[in-house]
């Protein structure tokens, strides 16, 4: 059953269907449970089964009595077994197969499995020999008693799996046919509608559905198309509806048997019904829903005629307190929008001193539910403010809880005056004409004294001595006035004798301030207010007073001084104006900064409003008078606003005015005061300012664009330089073993009789393997970017046909290769010997493209850059030769084309292929100065082109050296210091020197070299490795060297020169003869350089292998 038809169900029955039988608390349950989304019908919880003969069986697995019937069926079999010796006799294991076939069936895998082993140890131990006992004589039983173990094993697996799914089945249509039960029940217990309906024909509707619309039987019912049972005029909702799939309720009309319509709610989706995709909507009758809410409207139609015929305020609030509605009468009694009063906008008009205790007594009669009354003050529409009586009652919905509140405000304002006037009249009469004097002149009073004069009798109270710091029971009992006057502040004393003794003298009223000191040392200003009494002969008689407080009043007073100080100085520093407008006369009041910005003469006088608007821009003048109307409207409003002037000389000055108008006792604005400053400056700047954002904005979203491009390089590179270290090292360490195995093998070969021809053979086969590793580290080199290329001028023509010769037989028949280049191109500048094995890989790459044959294009040309459209990303302008390799093969996806000059990815089978092609020839190119372009697509072939810088004018290409001129001179040995961490790679370079008529030094590290030479040993020239262990590699090494023993010949050997610092090597060209060999190297090739160091030195050197010498 769809979810949401049982939620919906439920909630009906919920809601109390009386003529619906009720559901039970299990029935509940199962239609609201959840619900698997892959299952068309809901997944109630398993019903209870009566228990049958079969389920009292199935019972026993899990428990003991399982285990009991595999030994009981055991030893039935056993005994099966004595009784039928003799036909059994060549079928020991025969008789328990029935007992554990039984137990698996009838009491699960568990028992089964034991009754397996019980049968096993029983046929072993009785029927096979040696009887009573455990142990084997052949080895044929062994095989025998495994194979009956395995076959009960299958056994009871295979027993097990299918009781198990018998049980399963037969649970699995339990559920079912209880779901359906539940759904059946469910939909007959509500009083909402539901439908399947396929394409539209109704498949299935509950018994509320047909009563609905009129029908006899849910059989009249089912086959029909759901658009028979909607009115004309909503058919095309619902087809939109079901065309979208809509999961939202809607409202359209529906249509009875009889042809009356009646308004009807749909809710449906797509479902899974009897196996098959469906939609199920649910359909409620509005009709008693619509009734009610006409007849709600009536009743509150009434309700509002009415409140609008009471001549009081009447007001309705929701649950929570806030207004909802209130009657005609008191928007026209507060002279304000009837909108402005809502929610708790009638808090505007009520009398600040009332607000915070009416609004706490509204609230807690919300919060405990009962009646509201509370007397307050309105402000009328004239502004005055009116007493009156509110009065509010909930009104409670049927769960009883309150819903809505309903009240009057009813005008007591004429009783309270005469209220207030009657209480005033009884003070009067209370109080004596003196005390009512000093307490209507007393706003804080904080102690009352009596002075009598003629004895000097002061007395006070308890108030008064804490305003003196004096003591309360002294001042009660009484002191004289010479004890008060002490704590006086020195600086006012003088003036408050001068004070008391005027007052004294004439008599009548008496009002002094000073500062006197308290109980904690601080001094506070108070106010002594008083009157002297004097006899019918003048005496002196009486000086009663009252103290105020005044601290506050005295701080403000001073307060206000300083923040006019302060504002006179903000306004000089702002070159602010100020201006006071009387509203009534239409005068202003200006400052000379006011003159200035208007650029009116001050000798002209106080303008007019008028005459300041007939200086506005025209186009600004309506948009000043609508704030300062609204200002003026409301009273007391403020207002901002900025605009034009027109100057007297046709200048535009830009001005801001800030104004507040200020309102009489009655509310209306009498006078507007504020203040006026030039902007001209700002608002020149804003318009420059928003025009360069313009141009700026534009501009940012070019360099985001570009910095994201740049963003994606950089990640690469990253992670390209990171691989480049990696290979790096590699190189360099595989380089040091490479070394020592050639070099190991070379002199092994040396050594070897002539009668040995098979040894030599391997060892060749050693060298040839150690030059293929040596090709290896090379590329992982150049892909590192750290083998020393050495750059030459190379003519394209020649290079790419020599290269053409070489690469014709390698393609194979089924390839075509041809060359298109110009012989006049400009020579590249590059590395020939790196620059042919790389475009032998990019060759050999393309040919294994077109397995089926086809045609490869080797081109040159010049371009530049920028000007071409396929030129590397970040290649530097410049001129280029662009060497292209062109194949019509497979080509490649555009996935494979991002990754494709990654280190080690390759499309290639396992084996066929290192990865290392494309990104040693990238390498190769960036090294060189230039970068790499891949074009290609799936069925159209690749292009990869090599941008290689132009040769600089004035270098000629370099021929190769003949062997001829490469042979050092032949001449006696000389001594060499050898520099090596490795002590193979020593061993290995020292044998081939001093094979060849070399003495050697060894040392491990700089360290013991320079040791060495310190001794006083001088050698004729210096062979050591670029990196070693300590702070000294080979260069630092020959630099001290050169110290001790000036233009001292070097060769230095490395895995790779890329580790040596900036302007070491150089530097070491300069400071003597100087030569560069990267490992794995020759015999051959260090030989010939170390002569040739030697020869430019002009030290003889030893004769070169293969002369005999």
């Amino acid at each position: 059953m769809p979810p949401f038809v049982a939620e919906r169900c439920t909630k009906q029955v919920r809601r109390g269907n009386k003529d619906m039988p009720a559901l039970t608390a299990p029935e509940a349950r199962s239609v609201t449970a959840p619900v698997d989304p892959s299952s068309p019908v809901a997944a109630p919880p398993s019903p209870v089964l009566r228990p049958t003969w079969q389920s009292r069986i199935f019972a026993l697995h899990g428990r003991a009595s399982g285990y009991a019937l595999a030994i009981a069926a055991t030893a039935l079999a056993l005994a099966l077994r004595f009784a039928l010796a003799a036909p059994l006799a060549k079928f020991p294991f025969l008789a328990f197969f029935p007992a554990v076939v039984l137990t698996a069936l009838f009491a699960g895998l568990g028992p089964a499995l034991l009754a397996s082993l019980l049968s096993i140890a029983a046929a072993k131990y009785f029927f096979i020999a040696p009887t009573g006992s455990f142990t084997f004589a052949q080895g044929s039983d062994v095989i025998a008693t495994g194979f009956f173990g395995v076959v009960l094993l299958v056994d009871c697996a295979v027993i097990h799996v299918m009781t198990t799914s018998l049980r399963r089945e037969r649970q699995g249509r339990a559920e079912f046919a209880a779901s359906e039960a539940r759904f059946r029940a469910l939909s007959a217990a509500t009083r909402e509608g539901v439908v399947f309906h396929d394409g539209g024909i109704i498949c299935d509707v509950n018994d509320a559905f047909w009563r609905m619309h009129g029908f006899a039987a849910r059989e009249q019912v089912i086959g029909r198309n759901v658009m028979d049972l909607i009115a004309p005029e909503g058919r095309r909702t619902v087809a939109e509806a079901i065309r979208q799939e809509s999961r939202a309720p809607y409202e359209t009309l529906g249509l009875r048997r009889d042809g009356s319509t009646f308004p009807l709610e749909i809710e449906g989706r797509a479902v899974h019904y009897q196996g098959r995709p469906m939609r199920v909507a649910v359909a409620r009758d509005l009709t008693s829903r619509k009734a009610a809410a006409a007849a709600l409207a009536a009743g509150e139609a009434r309700f509002r005629a009415l409140a609008e015929a009471i001549p009081s305020l009447l007001f309705e609030t929701d649950a929570e307190g806030q207004v909802v509605y209130l009657n005609p009468r008191f928007a026209e009694y507060a002279g304000v929008a009837m909108d402005e009063l809502m929610g708790e906008g009638w808090l505007a008009i009520l009398h600040p001193d009332d607000r915070d205790r009416t609004l706490a007594t509204w609230m807690e009669a919300v919060r405990a539910g009962g009646t509201y009354e509370i007397e307050y003050r309105f402000r009328r529409h004239d502004g005055a403010y009116r007493w009156f009586l509110g009065r509010g009652v909930p009104v409670r919905d049927k769960a009883g809880q309150v819903s809505r509140w309903v009240g009057t405000c009813t005008d007591i304002d004429g009783r309270k005056r005469t209220e207030a006037a009657l209480r005033d009249s009884e003070s009067r009469l209370r109080l004596a004409a003196e005390r009512v004097d000093l307490a209507l002149k007393a706003g804080a009073i904080v102690g009352t004294w009596t002075w009598d004069l003629p004895t000097d009798h002061f007395t006070a109270d308890a108030r008064f001595a804490q305003s003196f710091g004096l003591d309360p029971e002294t001042c009660r009992s009484g002191l004289g006035i010479e004890q008060v006057v002490a704590s006086v502040h020195p600086e006012d004393l003088p003036r408050l004798r001068q004070a008391i003794a005027e007052v004294i003298a004439r008599g009548g009223p008496y009002a002094c301030e000073y500062r006197v000191r308290q109980h904690d040392g601080v001094y506070r200003w108070i106010q002594a207010n008083g009157r002297v009494d004097h006899a019918p002969d003048g005496t002196p008689l009486r000086f009663p007073g009252v103290l105020l407080d005044i601290e506050e009043r005295h701080a403000a007073a001073e307060q206000l001084r300083e923040n006019e100080a302060r504002l006179r100085l903000a306004l000089e520093a702002g070159r602010m104006g100020f201006w006071s407008w009387d509203l009534v006369t239409d005068r202003l009041e200006w400052d000379a900064r006011e003159f200035e910005l208007f650029g009116i003469d001050p000798a002209s006088g106080q303008p007019s409003g008028k005459q300041v608007y007939a200086r506005l821009h025209p186009e600004d003048l309506p948009g000043l008078k609508a704030v300062t109307d609204a200002a003026i409207a409301a009273g007391n409003g403020a207002f901002g606003h900025e605009f034009r002037v027109v100057l007297p000389a046709g200048e535009i000055r830009w001005i801001a005015a800030h104004g507040h108008a200020l309102a009489d006792a009655g509310g209306r604005a009498r006078r507007m005061v504020g203040l006026h400053f030039d902007v001209t400056a700002r608002r020149q700047a804003e318009a420059l300012l928003a025009r360069e954002a313009e141009q700026l904005d534009r501009l940012a979203e070019e360099r985001g664009q570009a910095l994201a491009v740049s963003e994606a390089r950089l990640a690469q590179a990253s992670r390209m330089e990171a691989l480049g270290r990696l290979a790096g090292g590699i190189a360099h360490d595989f380089n040091n073993i490479l070394q020592a195995v050639q070099g190991g093998i070379t002199l092994a070969s040396r050594r070897l009789t002539h009668e040995a021809p098979q040894i030599r053979r391997y060892l060749d086969l050693a060298a040839s393997a150690a030059e293929r590793g040596a090709s290896v580290t090379g590329r992982l080199l150049t892909f590192a970017r750290r083998v020393e290329l050495r750059s030459e001028p190379v003519p394209p023509a020649p290079f790419l046909e020599g290269l053409a010769a070489f690469l014709g037989p390698v393609m194979g028949a089924n390839v075509t290769l041809t060359l298109q280049v110009v012989p006049e191109l400009p020579p590249l500048f590059a590395d020939r010997s790196q620059l042919e094995a790389v475009l032998v890989n990019l060759a050999n790459n393309a040919r294994d493209a077109m397995p089926a044959g086809g045609t490869l294009v080797i081109s040159a040309e010049a371009v530049d850059s920028p000007g071409s459209q396929d030129a590397p990303p970040g290649l530097p302008p410049g001129c280029y030769l662009r060497l292209s390799v062109i194949d019509d093969g497979e080509g490649m996806s555009a996935e494979v084309l991002e990754r494709v000059t990654e280190p080690f990815f390759t499309t290639k089978p396992k084996g066929q292929g290192t990865g290392l092609g494309l990104s040693m020839a990238r390498g190769f190119a960036e090294q060189s100065g230039g970068g790499l372009s891949i074009r290609s697509a799936p069925g159209r072939g690749t292009t990869v082109s090599l941008w290689l810088p132009r040769a600089p004018a004035g270098l000629a290409p370099v021929t190769e050296a003949t062997d001829a001129t490469r042979a050092a001179p032949a001449s006696t040995g000389a001594t060499i210091l050898l520099a090596e961490d490795k002590a193979e790679v020593r061993t290995v370079i020292a044998a081939q020197l001093e094979d060849h008529g070399y003495t050697t030094r060894e040392a491990e590290d700089a360290v013991a070299a320079l040791a060495l030479l310190d001794e006083g040993f001088r050698p004729d020239a210096l062979v050591t490795d670029l990196t070693m262990p300590g702070r000294l590699d080979g260069l630092d090494l020959l630099r001290e060297a050169r110290l001790r023993v000036p233009r001292l010949p070097a060769v230095l050997v490395t895995g790779h020169a890329g580790d040596a610092g900036p302007g070491k090597i150089e530097e070491a060209e300069r400071g003597g003869p100087f030569a560069l060999l990267r490992k794995p190297v020759a015999a051959e090739a260090l030989l010939e350089r170390l002569g040739r160091v030697l020869q430019n030195s002009g030290v003889r050197p030893a004769p070169p292998p293969g002369t005999g010498a």
